[in-house]
Order: C-alpha cells, then sequence, then structure tokens
C-alpha cells in the first residue's frame, strides 16, 4: 500500500499521463466498464495501490473523446472508446494477480499516436526526447518509492528502458495488449511471468497454486478458441467452394 501523500503528490504531478492498474468490474462485454472511473473518486482509493513494481508503455494511444465527459485524473490506460480500445485486455491480463493496483505509466509522455512506429521514428530523430522523458520517468519513481521492479509493455517501449535506464534497475518485458494475440494468451503470459521470475517471487508466496489453477483455465479456454477458429475457417471454405459451384 502506498500512502496518502504519495498518492496525492503522483495525482498532482502525472495524474493526467498516468494510471494504476485497477479497474471496474467487467460488466456484459470484455470491453464494458474499462473506461469507468469511478473507483478512483473513492476517497481512500490509495489504500488498494501499492509500488512492488511499475508497468511502463511506449506511449498514449488516441482515443475519440470520451463519452461520459470525464475529465479527472488516472484516465490513461482506462479509454472508454470501447470500438478501439484494447486496455480491456491489459485489464484481463493483470487483474486478481499480484500485479493489480500497480502504477502504470508511458515512457514517452505527452505524444499521443496511435501507430508505435511513427513514435519511434520521432525519438530517433529527436533523441532528446527520450533523454528527457527518462528523467521524468525517475522522477517518478522517486515520487513512488519503494524500489519497483519495472516491467516494459511490449518491445519498443522496452528498448528505449534498456538504453536508458541503470543497470541495476530490475527490468522486464511483458507482450503489449494491443497485440494480435486474445485476452487469455495475455493473462497466460502474466501469470508465466509472476511464477517463473526470481524478483517477483515475493509477490506470490502462498498464490502460487491459485496462479497455476488459473494458468491452466486460460489455456483451455485458449483451445476451446482455437479449435472454434478453425472450424469457422473450414466452414468459410466450404461455403466459398459452394458458391463458385452455384455460378
Amino acid at each position: 500500500m502506498i500512502s496518502q501523500k504519495v498518492y496525492e503528490d503522483l495525482n498532482k504531478e502525472y495524474g493526467k499521463v498516468a494510471s494504476w492498474s485497477l479497474w471496474a468490474e467487467v460488466g456484459e462485454t470484455p470491453t464494458s466498464n474499462t473506461g469507468d472511473m469511478s473507483l478512483f473518486l473513492e476517497r481512500e482509493i490509495f489504500k488498494k495501490l501499492r509500488n512492488d513494481l511499475v508497468f511502463v508503455a511506449l506511449n498514449a494511444s488516441v482515443h475519440e473523446d470520451r463519452k461520459d465527459s470525464y475529465t479527472g485524473s488516472w484516465a490513461n490506460f482506462h479509454s472508454d472508446d470501447n470500438k478501439a480500445q484494447r486496455d480491456f485486455k491489459l485489464r484481463y491480463a493483470l487483474v486478481n494477480t499480484p500485479f493489480e493496483g500497480q502504477y502504470i505509466t508511458d515512457v514517452i509522455k505527452n505524444h499521443p499516436d496511435k501507430n508505435s512506429a511513427a513514435v519511434i521514428k520521432y525519438v530517433e530523430e529527436h533523441p532528446e526526447t527520450a533523454t528527457e522523458n527518462i528523467k521524468v520517468l525517475k522522477k517518478e519513481l522517486t515520487i513512488l518509492g519503494g524500489n519497483p521492479r519495472i516491467i516494459a509493455l511490449g518491445q519498443d517501449a522496452y528498448n528505449i528502458l534498456k538504453n536508458n535506464l541503470d543497470d541495476n534497475d530490475t527490468l522486464l518485458l511483458m507482450t503489449h495488449y494491443s497485440d494480435y494475440r486474445n485476452k487469455e494468451s495475455l493473462r497466460v503470459e502474466a501469470i508465466d511471468l509472476l511464477l517463473n521470475e526470481k524478483s517477483l517471487k515475493g509477490l506470490i508466496k502462498d498464490k502460487i497454486e491459485d496462479l497455476k489453477a488459473d494458468r491452466d483455465k486460460q489455456i483451455v479456454t485458449i483451445e476451446r478458441l482455437e479449435k472454434e477458429n478453425e472450424a469457422r475457417k473450414k466452414l468459410a471454405k466450404e461455403n466459398n467452394k459452394i458458391k463458385k459451384i452455384s455460378k
């Protein structure tokens, strides 16, 4: 748990560009309630937050204006643009694990762009951008406290962090949640990281068996989805043959 002062200091400095791995519960669809910010209106929300680690993505994406007109803090990684957002996959991967309630931010701030290649090109053409933003990130980590491990969300963010952070910083990698893989696969990756990474062993303690059972459950779902997908492809192929014959 972090202190109220830490929460307020981070909110003041970075509330508009960062957030926490805490979301409202899923509703009728996988994307539902990802942008529900009501939990951050709780007076003592800081008691649900932690500083064991920090998730760092590349940059903020671009979405339509919020439907709920929310203008408060921590809206990053909590989009309510259900047509385009993939934040729901990050929620699915992290909730009900020791990864829940941790700080999330971007390494390149105030540079919204859904095209990561364009962002990397900009950083390469303006190398001072990475240097300046790393300074900001280090300030964030100082305020957060706790000597957190850093988990890069995606290879692009990882490369920038690897090239600019100190060697003694614990830097890990997870697939970015915009990846083509389904949410169940991302959760398996998150659980595997918890189970296999030595620097995270202190976070799981008595949760090992529950995490293994969760992982097995996700794999069963993944296998079922793959079979259903293959069946759809086969049916579509057969339907195409019938259409060609009928012509």
